[in-house]
């Protein structure tokens, strides 16, 4: 779910979160890619099987019962799978040994041994669910052609790249955090990791799409502060950085220390950062940052 405003310097499309602009992104990738036979037949998600192809849900709980496959996923007991049928293989296993009558629990045996095993067993935390969950606009994706002012700015971040010359696009992703960010708790610190990994899954598979339509791209590691894919380099970018006013956020000093404020969320945010020669126009940017891609400016 998402919506889309714009103004004549950036395109600012509203996400849930994170993990769905990720997902977005790579339905957007895998569409058309499932295989075809030689034929020109589009191939089932299905497995090969003796007999040919074999759809899942033929083997699970749904589908027709297979004797020598009682459990879900093809799955049955080494027994079962030799010559015998499963009828014959379920009355072998009733069949009971005088010697194992001797050695064989009781109903009252079982019943202590269950009760020693709850009292033994730890005791599971309760989860809390989160008070405050993440609303349909949580995420904010701004898109928009850095100035050729603000170019310079950012020459000693790429030093393999010449900057000043061809389209040079900057994508901000601004996700709302739960915990404020100018503060430290192992809650902030546990939030922002998470934050942390699903960018790092979002821009690189938003990298690895323009890349395979010949651009360039690459962001900023939130971690390091420095190029995730490019060459290695001293110039950093961390949240706190200055620039960050020129691309619409304010950064606040705390006295101790810099914080970088949203205009919506204040300090309740995390901002990761993307760079890339493609046009704010081209299908793999316009997918993150219109609905369904089909939004229009």
């Amino acid at each position: 779910m998402c919506s889309l405003v714009a103004s004549p310097q950036q395109l600012v499309a509203y996400h849930r979160s994170l993990q769905t602009a990720l997902q977005s992104v790579r339905s957007f990738s895998s569409q058309g890619s499932r295989k075809k036979d030689p034929r020109g037949n589009q191939l089932s998600n299905s497995r090969e099987g003796e007999g040919g192809l074999v759809s899942k849900t033929q083997l699970g709980l749904i589908g027709p019962q297979e004797h020598s496959f009682p459990l879900p996923g093809n799955i049955g007991f080494d027994h079962q799978l030799r010559s015998r049928t499963f009828k014959d293989s379920w009355s072998s296993s009733r069949c009971v040994q005088p010697l194992q009558l001797l050695s064989a629990l009781t109903n009252h045996d079982r019943h202590l041994q269950a009760v020693r095993d709850f009292l033994e067993s730890p005791v599971p935390m309760e989860v809390v669910p989160e008070s405050k969950p993440m609303q349909p606009d949580s995420l904010e994706c701004a898109a928009q052609e850095c100035p050729k002012l603000l170019r310079k700015e950012f020459n000693d971040l790429f030093p393999d790249r010449n900057l000043k010359q061809g389209t040079l696009s900057l994508v901000t992703l601004s996700q709302k955090t739960l915990n404020d960010m100018s503060s430290w708790s192992s809650a902030v610190e546990e939030e922002r990791e998470k934050l942390t990994s699903t960018f790092v899954d979002l821009a690189q598979e938003l990298c690895s799409q323009l890349h395979s339509e010949g651009y360039w791209a690459d962001f900023i590691d939130p971690s390091s502060g420095r190029p995730y894919l490019g060459a290695y380099t001293n110039a950093t970018l961390f949240e706190t950085d200055e620039r960050f006013r020129h691309l619409g956020f304010e950064i606040e000093d705390l006295g101790c220390c810099k914080v970088i404020s949203h205009h919506r969320w204040a300090t309740h945010v995390f901002v990761g950062c993307i760079f890339t020669n493609a046009p704010l126009d081209h299908p793999v940017m316009q997918q993150l940052l219109q609905k369904d891609g089909a939004a229009k400016c």
